[in-house]
């Protein structure tokens, strides 16, 4: 049975040390995707490759073979332009190869290449990212984990290295490490890490502290100035029964005094699962609690995940929402994954993508072949300000980086012809667009 990593907050993912956490928004995409494959928590886009193989049912069936990702696709509608697809190959029982396509008009277009090594525990100990370079057409290095277990701990690590590639050198260069510390009962207590900034080496220290029922209760940051430590963050974790209720976090004032930053209050389900959890920021005016952020979680009869929904508040006090829906080949294995958000004009859920997944070749959908992608018409390209498209009625319209993610989705009503590229860095942009005549798609350069 492969084991869904991608449903962490749920069933229990690893967490990286709480002073490294803050900088991990800035790391690449490869890195990334390769952390939250082993099962860590690391914000960005989510990794593509959701299930990561058991051990020992790893030549058993199902075995996922391939993704395949539809732009506002459905099922019920014959409506199938194809976005991401990755193919799983396995060289050998320890290792897993994802490869990561993109659709480009009318082919597969190769974004990365994934290798994962585990050892006889099934734990990830090497992670090899390769980039695809379209100036020679292979993949060149981007970026390498390595994970150095603790003993027999499914999800510990004694220390582990993430290296990037440097094209001008052509070698591997340190980006940061982590270096572990455990008590005699294999619990965590202290966490270095060092990393750099500006080219200038930084180093924090996170010290782990547990109640009388063993229990995390407490995680302290420092900064590290050669043997002096300086207080950053504290986090407090409250439980009952072993269920965590509510966490706390808390900045240093820099005069031996903390300031309330946001905390975090849990509810269950019967079975000891994530119900819902609310996140509050302080607001430093009044000096109480805000609600900013809303995930509420659904099970099926069986205890497995089917939907997960989150509310986000924003600056103009309303909510963004997002809804992810699933529904299972076998066991624990995800046959689909959809992604919605939540049109607050219309006043209802709109379908953004969806994710099917295959094994052994076989799957709980048969496969559709792609729709025709005609060329989108942009201008001016290249752009700065803003760029307007040819496309009549209401268009729907998704604008990619680089690596494929989704950078900004737009609903564009009858008259609406014009995006704007604000905050937008220079650089090739992929854009999708479609309305009731059909599929379109073009590349957007954005000069600043």
């Amino acid at each position: 049975m492969m084991m869904a990593f991608a449903m962490s907050p749920v069933f229990g993912q690893k967490q990286l040390p709480a002073s490294l956490q803050s900088y991990a928004v800035n790391w690449g995409y490869s890195v990334k995707q390769m952390f939250q494959a082993a099962g860590y928590d690391v914000p960005g886009p989510k990794a593509s490759f959701d299930l990561v193989p058991n051990f020992d049912t790893r030549s058993n069936e199902p075995r996922l073979d391939s993704t395949i990702t539809y732009y506002g696709y459905d099922v019920t509608h014959q409506d199938s332009l194809p976005l991401m697809r990755n193919v799983y190959t396995y060289p050998q029982d320890d290792m897993q190869v994802n490869t990561e396509y993109f659709y480009d008009f009318d082919h597969w277009t190769p974004l990365s290449r994934t290798v994962m090594v585990f050892d006889e525990l099934d734990r990830m100990v090497d992670a090899f990212a390769q980039v695809y370079d379209d100036a020679i057409g292979d993949f060149i290095p981007d970026s390498r984990i390595e994970f150095y277990p603790h003993e027999n701990s499914l999800t510990e690590a004694d220390s582990f290295f993430v290296s990037g590639w440097s094209v001008e050198f052509k070698a591997w260069y340190r980006l940061f490490s982590v270096w572990n510390t455990f008590d005699g009962s294999g619990r965590l207590r202290e966490s270095l890490s060092s990393t750099t900034l500006f080219e200038f080496p930084i180093v924090f220290l996170d010290r782990y502290y547990y109640n009388n029922d063993g229990d995390l209760s407490g995680v302290e940051s420092f900064n590290i100035d050669g043997e002096e430590e300086y207080p950053s963050s504290r986090e407090s974790f409250w439980y009952v029964d072993h269920l965590l209720q509510s966490s706390t976090i808390e900045t240093s004032d820099g005069f031996n005094g903390w300031i309330a930053e946001s905390k975090k209050e849990y509810t269950y389900t019967p079975f000891r699962k994530e119900e819902l959890v609310k996140s509050f920021l302080i607001n430093l005016q009044t000096n109480d609690w805000e609600l900013n952020q809303v995930i509420g979680y659904v099970y099926d009869s069986s205890e497995r995940i089917i939907q997960r929904e989150e509310a986000s508040a924003t600056e103009e006090g309303g909510w963004d929402r997002l809804l992810k829906t699933f529904d299972y080949f076998q066991d624990e294995s995800f046959a689909s994954e959809g992604n919605w958000y939540y049109d607050n004009q219309l006043d209802e859920w709109v379908l953004q993508d969806k994710k099917y997944y295959f094994y052994n070749q076989t799957t709980a959908y048969d496969p559709i072949d792609p729709s025709e992608t005609e060329v989108l018409m942009m201008w001016p390209n290249p752009a700065s300000d803003n760029v307007q498209f040819g496309l009549e009625g209401s268009v729907s319209l998704q604008l990619f980086g680089p690596a494929g993610q989704i950078l900004r989705q737009h609903e564009l009503n009858t008259g609406d012809r014009k995006l704007d590229l604000s905050g937008l860095p220079s650089g090739a942009y992929y854009v999708k667009a479609k309305n009731e005549d059909g599929h379109f798609a073009g590349t957007l350069i954005i000069q600043q």
